[in-house]
This record gives structure tokens, sequence and C-alpha cells, in this order.
């Protein structure tokens, strides 16, 4: 997966004033963490534990609903009870994983 978020905002604080770039420091800031979070995410459903330098699923496992599983839910209706539930009900880890 490319992260294309970093090199933008580079590009556009090498556009703008000064004042510009100070008032689109934290955003931009806020951006690039989002989407490095997202990644996380991903690859916490995909990855493997070589890969991760951490057991996979790691954040299903600890009850905590990761945004590609929230993004889910909203096609997957089906999703919402294993998210109330914090993945905890049999078969919830190999159902959100497919």
């Amino acid at each position: 997966m490319r992260l294309c978020v970093f090199p933008w905002c580079l590009s556009l604080a090498a556009t703008t004033s000064p004042s510009q770039q100070e008032t689109l420091f934290d955003p931009c800031l806020m951006l690039h963490g989002c989407s490095l979070q997202i990644v996380d995410d991903v690859l916490d459903l995909t990855g493997s534990a070589s890969i991760l330098g951490k057991p996979a699923l790691n954040d299903l496992k600890s009850g905590v609903a990761t945004a590609p599983v929230l993004f889910a839910a909203q096609q997957q209706p089906n999703l919402c009870t294993l998210i109330k539930r914090k993945f905890k009900g049999a078969g919830d880890l190999d159902e959100v994983s497919k």
C-alpha cells in the first residue's frame, strides 16, 4: 500500500506562504497520522506476525474495532454484532477477517 499523503503535504507546503504553511501544518500532520493508522489497521487484518512484528489480528483480539472493520460494517451490518461484543464470540475473528 503506497502512502501519498506525506509528499502531498510537502508539495502543498512548498507552494504556500509561511502563514499558510503554519495554518496547514496541524491538519496535514493529522491527515498523515490518520493515513498511517489506517495502513496499520489494514496490515493487522492482512499481515502475518513475521511481517508485523506483533501478532496478526492483535487489535481485534483486544476488542478494538479498527477503521477497515468499521467501514466494512456499513456494507455488512452483521459485523455490528461482532463489534458490539468486541469480537469475543466463537468464530468472530474468522468472520471479520474474511
